[in-house]
């Protein structure tokens, strides 16, 4: 793993010096720490027409001007690159027989060309205005994610949900908003308001964890509301809304349904024995297998303990499990 360090403004951003096999990509107002990055590369799709780089957040605009000066790209390559079918669960109490909460995550992305998993960053900003220290597994060269953590142990994700539902133009990317949450937020209840104050630019589910209980919120560009958890101890979301205020709803994957039910099952086996590495084997399960895993589709899958900070990530056919030390990438936490 490299080390830099940069001028304390978002706009500087560092190169990556050797590469490592998971490169974390500080890129900040900060004194940045990295472990990988690929190459360029970027997910299909054209999220990023949703929202030109002259609507980005001051903050954000400052990163990519940075990133296109120090990597001699052009601005309109830039806004190419930063652009979800995915699971999530949280376990606690019973089901981790009262050890810490565990969260898994699979990032499902069907169609990505073979290979473009391989251009994925953990990115750690250390921000020096005040801001929560972050980080963001994202593609190389975004700024946006839908998987987040801060220095206090909060953790954050976000599903696409709802079959037929076209972009809001004139709201915020909800994978934009997302990091400016775990900036702001330093504790559970903070970033809760959040989500909930939130109408996104397309519905999602939304996960928030701390180190005690997990919350998921289901958003449409309307309405939200907080959706009851599967059981006691125990969140699973993948793109389907579970809220029976919602009435009869159609995710937008076909493989929603069957992929919650093997995560409950799943969960409901190990009840009791739910840790980090247990976490890691369930998330790894193929979905003929009983599991979540989808291959050929899920392009990440992460672990996070946010008592510990114990933190996993794989990316299938590419890289095996690999901790990550997220508490020394964080600086002059609050």
């Amino acid at each position: 793993m490299s080390t830099c360090q940069t001028p304390r403004s978002y706009r500087e951003l560092i190169r990556t010096r050797e590469k490592a096999p998971f490169n974390q990509e500080n890129e900040d107002g900060c004194d940045s720490k990295e472990t990988r990055s690929a190459g360029p590369g970027c997910r299909p799709g054209g999220f990023h027409q949703a929202n030109p780089l002259q609507k980005y957040p001051a903050r954000f605009k400052q990163i990519v001007n940075g990133m296109s000066e120090t990597s001699g790209l052009s601005m309109a390559k830039m806004e190419s690159l930063d652009l979800n079918y995915c699971s999530a669960e949280a376990a606690w109490g019973p089901y981790t027989g009262g050890g810490p909460l565990v969260v898994g995550r699979n990032n499902d992305f069907p169609g990505v060309p073979a290979g473009a998993d391989q251009f994925s960053n953990i990115v750690v900003y250390n921000p020096s205005d005040g801001s929560m220290p972050c980080a963001f597994f994202a593609d190389v060269g975004a700024v946006s994610a839908d998987t987040g953590y801060n220095c206090n142990g909060l953790m954050i994700e976000s599903n696409d949900a709802l079959e037929g539902s076209s972009p809001t133009q004139e709201r915020m990317l909800f994978s934009l908003e997302m990091p400016q949450f775990m900036f702001d937020s330093a504790n559970l209840g903070t970033l809760s308001t959040e989500v909930a104050s939130t109408r996104p630019n397309m519905p999602q589910i939304c996960l928030v964890c701390d180190k005690n209980m997990g919350i998921s919120y289901e958003l449409t560009s309307t309405d939200y509301r907080k959706a009851p958890p599967t059981a006691d101890g125990l969140v699973i979301q993948t793109n389907d809304f579970v809220d029976p205020y919602w009435g009869e709803t159609q995710s937008n994957s076909a493989t929603s349904d069957q992929r919650y039910k093997n995560m409950v099952n799943l969960a409901n086996q190990n009840k009791g024995k739910i840790d980090a590495a247990t976490m890691k084997k369930m998330m790894s399960t193929p979905m003929s297998d009983g599991g979540p895993f989808r291959p050929g589709a899920t392009v990440a899958k992460q672990v996070f303990v946010p008592a510990t900070f114990e933190y996993w990530v794989a990316i299938p056919n590419y890289q095996e499990w690999v901790q990550v030390p997220l508490k020394a990438l964080f600086e002059n936490c609050r």
